[in-house]
């Protein structure tokens, strides 16, 4: 008789890992997974849902009916119960009126050098209008057509504080008489202008904050208190040793000024200019164009990277945090009615609960990951838990399993019975949804 051979068993452990924080960029710990790979996902509250889209902004008109595309939209306040009127400059700078009965734009004979910026403002009668800041000038709008030029020429600078237009030209700030942008005239206590000579270059942006009008150069800031007459107007130079300020991107967001410079994101608090968002690749290109704004609590920032992709970041105020999405926004301009821009040959607005375009999801990735468990193992089960319904994919090697899910009571489970050592998990939330944990079970050979 042959003697029997005895193999050892196969031992097998149960290990779980679970996660109940997710973050897109860099912020780790301990049962936080940072994604390898994420888009359109906001996790600034720790948990993964989709980030920002847009809606209809209820305006029936076919921007394919302008000869260039809009390069920025602003709206005209309405005189007693009358309608507002909306204005858009295309690529070429020619300023159009939407026509709410023919559904048109209809050119309005007037055009502009870009960049411009477009002000909303009341004069002394209480009448609103709009006021274009630009290298040939500064132009009144106030309906029926007509464009006038009152000021003198400068750039895209320009804000509006206390019922005084601010406007910069190279290294001059001009201001009008209060609520009467006509009135630019250097007096003590009407019109006038101030000159900051200095190697820090020209104004490039400017917004109010703190009631001061704080104005940024190509690298520096000036802050202007000029709360009342000219006379009184005093200024200082906070210390900023940053790199050179894309002015297009100074925009006032909660109590801070958030901009973007050669060398990254920062906020200016009235005192201070810090960079946030380090652990976000923010590489702009020099000559690249920039566009901002706010919605929803959030700050976006569209521009170009180093290798000529155009980007979209969307920065949370409150939690410092920020994600990447795919959204492909054109115009962006804050107006009286939301952040508009331009997409599918339609205005839209951005905001918290809208929609992508088809085609395109919310993906938050972990990619090629032992998961903190080291060796060969059997991927035995995933819980999820969260709100609303999302579809799971996990992979080893080249095996793909993809799981519909949808929570009740708050959890959902996925059985990818994978074997390997590294694993690919991908969760695609659905609009209105959330996900909150993740545990994984493993059977660890050991």
């Amino acid at each position: 008789m042959f003697p029997v051979k005895k193999f050892p068993a196969v031992k097998r452990e149960e290990k779980r890992v679970r996660y109940e924080c997710f973050s897109a960029f860099g912020k780790s710990g301990a049962g936080c997974l940072v994604a390898s790979r994420s888009e359109n996902c906001d996790c600034s509250d720790g948990k993964i849902r989709p980030g920002i889209g847009w809606k209809d902004a209820g305006i029936s008109a076919d921007l394919t009916t302008l000869t260039f595309p809009p390069e920025l939209f602003v709206f005209l306040p309405a005189p007693g119960n009358g309608e507002e009127e909306l204005l858009t400059v295309n690529e070429q700078g020619k300023v159009y009126r939407f026509d709410g009965t023919e559904g048109t734009f209809v050119y309005l004979y007037q055009s502009f050098p870009l960049p411009c910026k477009a002000l909303e403002f009341y004069g002394a009668d209480g009448t609103p209008r709009l006021a274009f800041c630009t290298q040939n000038g500064v132009w009144l709008y106030g309906g029926s057509e007509e464009f006038m030029l009152v000021g003198p020429a400068v750039s895209s600078v320009g804000c509006v504080f206390h019922e005084r237009l601010f406007v910069g030209a190279g290294e001059k700030v001009y201001y009008s008489a209060p609520m009467d942008p006509e009135n630019w005239e250097n007096s003590a206590d009407e019109g006038g202008f101030i000159g900051f000579p200095s190697d820090d270059g020209e104004f490039v942006g400017a917004e109010v904050l703190n009631e001061s009008v704080c104005l940024f150069r190509e690298r520096g800031i000036v802050v202007l208190s000029a709360g009342g007459a000219g006379r009184d107007f005093s200024a200082r130079t906070p210390g900023y040793g940053g790199g050179r300020i894309f002015g297009q991107s100074v925009r006032a967001f909660g109590n801070r000024i958030v901009f973007l410079a050669e060398d990254g994101l920062y906020a200016f608090d009235g005192r201070t200019a810090e960079r946030i968002c380090r652990e976000v690749p923010v590489f702009p290109d020099r000559e690249g164009q920039v566009k901002s704004g706010v919605a929803a609590g959030k700050y976006l920032l569209v521009y170009s990277d180093t290798s000529g992709e155009k980007k979209l970041l969307v920065f949370d105020g409150a939690t410092d945090s920020a994600y990447f999405s795919s959204l492909p926004v054109d115009a962006l301009s804050e107006t009286r009615r939301g952040l508009l821009c331009a997409g599918e040959g339609q205005v839209k607005e951005i905001v918290s609960d809208g929609v992508l375009p088809d085609g395109t999801e919310a993906v938050f990735a972990a990619e090629n990951s032992d998961f903190g468990v080291k060796g060969g193992k059997l991927w035995k089960e995933v819980i999820v838990r969260g709100e609303g319904s999302c579809r799971l994919e996990t992979q080893a090697g080249e095996e793909k399993r993809v799981f519909s899910l949808t929570f009740e009571k708050g959890e959902a489970r996925a059985f990818p019975l994978q074997r390997g050592e590294n694993f690919s998990l991908r969760l695609f939330p659905a609009a209105g949804s959330s996900v909150s944990a993740i545990e994984s079970v493993f059977l660890v050979y050991v």
